[in-house]
């Protein structure tokens, strides 16, 4: 199925997410009866409800979502554009409980995103559509939630995203910082690469855009320096850790430390 075929069907399970009856006449909404997409242009709180399309040629593409019904709570969901393919991928957070699903993300065929089992905390997780390929990536914050956001692809084989971890979180008496981490979607091909507090993307609540911009191999993200003399200004990284620099202290104004 073509991308834009499965964008617009994707568009009556939006629509039939709020309710069957808003549908127009000769639509149908591609969710089962008793499930609710949880899909929005807004962040709520620090959680981004996209709903992202993956996948190639050969295998088709598939529109990736959060959902809600009443045995799962909100768990990750998919849909190849017609009703029997719109299912539930995998109870993340089994049971009642809500995986929290948020920061959808394509990474070449598949999506990386943040969800919480009730285990391990908010951690970054992977899919492919299918349940047994759908699998947290790696526990980065031993003792909590390492709150992953602002996935962005930087290269063929990698994403880069800010995360927490226990030496970030406790670093500054300034609170948390977001450091910037680099991974393949595997364990052990996730790393730390910088150590600089990144600013999450749609820092005001009300804004679906992103300050994360790619270019060709290279992202550019707002970040301070974890100590926090800088302030809020223009980064760039390759995914590597000589390759994350600081481009620019545009507002030169001295920040008090």
């Amino acid at each position: 199925m073509k991308r834009k075929t499965l964008l617009f069907l994707t568009s009556l399970l939006v629509l039939g997410g709020v309710s069957a009856q808003t549908l127009p006449d000769g639509m149908t909404s591609l969710l089962p009866a008793g499930v609710k997409a949880s899909i929005g242009d807004e962040r709520k709180g620090a959680k981004q409800k996209n709903l992202v399309v993956a996948g190639d040629k050969t295998k088709g593409y598939k529109a990736f979502f959060a959902a809600t019904d009443a045995a799962h709570g909100e768990e990750l969901w998919v849909t190849d554009g017609t009703t029997a393919g719109t299912k539930l991928v995998k109870d993340i957070n089994p049971g009642t409980g809500s995986g929290e699903v948020s920061w959808l993300t394509r990474f070449n065929d598949k999506v990386v995103f943040a969800a919480n089992n009730d285990q391990n905390g908010m951690e970054v997780w992977i899919s492919d559509g299918t349940e047994t390929g759908t699998y947290m990536v790696k526990d980065i914050h031993d003792f909590g939630s390492s709150d992953p956001r602002g996935f962005v692809q930087v290269n063929e084989n990698q994403f880069i995203f800010g995360a927490k971890d226990f030496d970030s979180e406790n670093y500054s008496s300034r609170g948390a910082q977001w450091w910037l981490w680099v991974s393949d979607g595997t364990t052990d091909g996730t790393k730390l690469i910088y150590e600089c507090d990144t600013r999450f993307p749609g820092q005001d609540n009300t804004t679906s855009s992103t300050p994360y911009c790619r270019v060709g191999r290279k992202v550019f993200f707002k970040a301070d320096n974890k100590d926090g003399t800088v302030g809020e200004e223009l980064w760039v990284t390759d995914g590597t850790s000589a390759g994350t620099v600081f481009v620019k202290d545009i507002n030169t104004e001295t920040i008090a430390t």
